[in-house]
């Protein structure tokens, strides 16, 4: 009984040990991740060489590493510790129990018979209590890791949410956008990001907003889809100020946006990830998809052959069964623009689409581009340091500057 308790009371220390070593772990792995996303970006790699900062990303990178390999490296040492001496206590358990039999045996007071009836309960025994001490240890780091779970899901969140506005009805959906005076300061920066902004954008036109990095281009797409909420000014959809607007009600608001990094859900299929885009039709509840009623099966159909329109019009029918991740990288900005157009959108954010392309990929998108506005009707606004790809596919330019707007025009008032 002693050796177990023992047992039992190292395991518990380990567990929290590593629980206590756990937000270390998890800081390093974010900054790995971070400095390997960035460094295998094709969209960052002209600031890496520009700024010189290669040597820069090796020297932070190998002291993470180093410092991630500190950490696993103490875990393990002490793992190792707790399974020798719990080995020991085995042997020293186990070994007084068959020693004694093995004493009676020899002495005659037990026999072969007894023995081995005695031998296998003992095994049995202490398999079980092993069993039970190792589903217990489980049982605890499982129950350790469900409470961090729990403290994260009552954290607060961050991002600007809450009931918001009631949403208009579908045939007034939002043409126009207009930012007035719009400004936007990050919480702990001295200098605001954007500065009075006054920008217009009209049903079915193709703009583009360019810049130098840190102009404040991107800001100003999540301004526009309440990623941020703007410091001073206002944001304008058809009219309708989108102050109390979520996220999410911008979205069902008919404006939809790509990323600058691929932000696909890569172990999905092709058609999964645009379906994943058409949430707002779908029209049956949770007990429907649970029970499996003729409702789910009507609605999951409809998704199934709007997912393969799309991606039809875009080439991509045959690829509905791929994995996500598996695709090209062009393919996979394709994918990623279906999706966005899977929302139903009015206006369509396209952030750096032709980042990391080749002469012909880039080629493909501004066909694509044009495909969009023509096919769909809707309005396109992208972010994008192509000025080839600019001034042949985009009607209007607006030139940021240090969050300013500094130029508005057509490509020819822009270059004269």
């Amino acid at each position: 009984a002693v050796s177990y308790l023992i047992t039992w009371y190292i395991n518990k220390k380990i567990n929290a040990y590593i629980q206590s070593r756990r937000d270390e772990e998890a800081e390093v792995s974010k900054g790995l991740r971070y400095l390997i996303r960035n460094a295998m970006d094709l969209a960052g790699a002209k600031d890496i060489r520009l700024y010189g900062i290669q040597g820069w990303f090796k020297q932070v990178g190998e002291a993470l590493i180093q410092k991630e390999d500190d950490v696993l490296k103490d875990v393990a040492k002490r793992q190792l510790g707790s399974a020798i001496v719990s080995a020991l206590l085995v042997f020293v358990r186990d070994g007084a129990a068959y020693a004694l039999l093995i004493y009676k045996v020899i002495q005659g007071e037990v026999s072969v018979s007894n023995f081995l009836v005695y031998f296998t309960m003992i095994s049995t025994f202490a398999n079980w209590i092993s069993g039970v001490l190792s589903n217990y240890t489980n049982l605890d780091l499982d129950n350790r890791g469900f409470g961090d779970f729990r403290e994260f899901m009552d954290h607060e969140t961050t991002v600007h949410a809450g009931n918001g506005a009631k949403l208009p009805a579908k045939d007034q959906w939002p043409v126009d956008i207009e930012l007035r005076n719009v400004s936007f300061t990050y919480a702990e920066a001295d200098e605001p990001t954007i500065r009075n902004v006054n920008l217009k954008f009209k049903a079915g036109e193709r703009i583009a907003l360019v810049g130098l990095n840190g102009a404040g281009k991107t800001t100003v797409f999540n301004l526009l889809t309440k990623v941020y909420k703007q410091t001073r000014g206002t944001i304008l959809l058809d009219g309708k100020d989108t102050a109390n607007m979520t996220t999410v009600q911008v979205n069902q608001n008919g404006i939809a946006r790509t990323f600058q990094n691929i932000r696909l859900f890569n172990d999905l299929t092709v058609e999964e990830n645009v379906k994943v885009g058409l949430h707002n039709h779908t029209k049956y509840t949770m007990a429907h998809g649970i029970l499996r009623l003729p409702k789910f099966w009507k609605e999951e159909k409809k998704a199934h052959e709007k997912a393969l329109e799309l991606l039809d019009i875009f080439d991509m029918a045959d690829l509905a069964n791929h994995k996500a991740g598996s695709l090209p990288y062009g393919a996979q900005r394709r994918l990623e623009i279906v999706r966005a157009l899977a929302t139903d959108p009015r206006l369509l954010l396209l952030d750096e689409p032709a980042a990391g392309m080749n002469p012909s990929e880039t080629a493909e998108l501004m066909d694509n581009i044009r495909k969009i506005r023509d096919t769909f009707q809707i309005a396109v606004l992208l972010i994008e340091h192509d000025m080839n790809l600019v001034m042949n596919i985009c009607e209007g330019i607006c030139v940021l500057n240090f969050g300013r707007v500094i130029a508005k025009g057509t490509p020819e008032e822009i270059q004269a």
